[in-house]
């Protein structure tokens, strides 16, 4: 299942940085793609904290035979909790509305001429110097 939502996460990606580059004009990808290596890093870092937590109040020794409250506590974290946020993002996925038609409609409002969406707004000077002084 963690495996389908990094798959989600990673496909949208290029698709909300490009729609917020067609709308605000703005190179923002890192900010994006920072953002979504932060969440992650802190998910895979609570996640197991706030199962240990769950783990220990409900009573789970290593080793030892577990009471049936523990039992159910291994049961909810394996099965329980990760199919209730399943369900949970796959009804935020049905809110994404976004899709190849709504970009298209936005490439040709952003290049009314017909000419390249993917072009960099900002031109390079012919003095070999990038925007801001730095040379290339």
């Amino acid at each position: 299942m963690s495996s389908l939502g990094l798959l989600m996460g990673f496909s949208m990606l290029p698709d909300t940085i490009e729609y917020d580059r067609l709308t605000t004009r703005h190179e923002r990808a890192g900010m994006y793609t920072g953002l979504l290596g932060f969440i992650e890093k802190n998910a895979f870092a609570f996640g197991p904290l706030i199962i240990g937590f769950f783990f220990s109040a409900a009573g789970v020794v290593q080793g030892e035979s577990q009471s049936p409250e523990a039992v159910a506590a291994i049961v909810a974290a394996k099965a329980w909790i990760p199919a209730a946020i399943l369900l949970i993002s796959a009804g935020l996925l049905f809110t994404y509305q976004l899709d190849g038609k709504d970009l298209e409609a936005l490439r040709a409002q952003a290049q009314p001429d017909g000419g390249d969406a993917d072009a960099v707004v900002e031109d390079v000077p012919a003095s070999g110097a990038m925007p801001g002084g730095i040379p290339r």
